[in-house]
């Protein structure tokens, strides 16, 4: 199966943390699964670690050479949809889904 990670759970993944669900754990160690990454999470990382909202152990750089070694597959950012954001008025919430279209399922942390 194919399934799209969010953020916090390839954080959680890659430093081993608790907080992840065995549930989840086992999705992604599956070498059956394939395991898809948003490119806009590691942009989201460094937005956070800036902000101090989040602290990356081995460091942001660290962590996505971890990802390419566990062979999870980073999904690119087309330009169409990044130049889209500009038109979208800014009091409307949007996220971006237009990445998931193929994959049917993202994993969560489920106890």
């Amino acid at each position: 199966m194919r399934f799209l990670l969010d953020t916090q759970a390839l954080i959680w993944f890659l430093e081993d943390n608790v907080r992840l669900s065995s549930y989840a754990k086992k999705l992604i160690e599956n070498p059956e699964n394939e395991i898809f990454i948003s490119q806009f999470s590691f942009v989201e990382i460094a937005i956070k670690e800036t902000l101090n909202k989040v602290v990356v152990k081995n460091g942001l750089a660290s962590l996505m050479e971890e990802s390419q070694l566990l062979n999870i597959q980073v999904l690119g950012i087309k330009k169409e949809y990044i130049l889209a954001y500009r038109t979208i008025p800014q009091s409307v919430v949007c996220v971006p889904t237009d990445l998931t279209q193929t994959l049917p399922y993202t994993i969560q942390n489920r106890s």
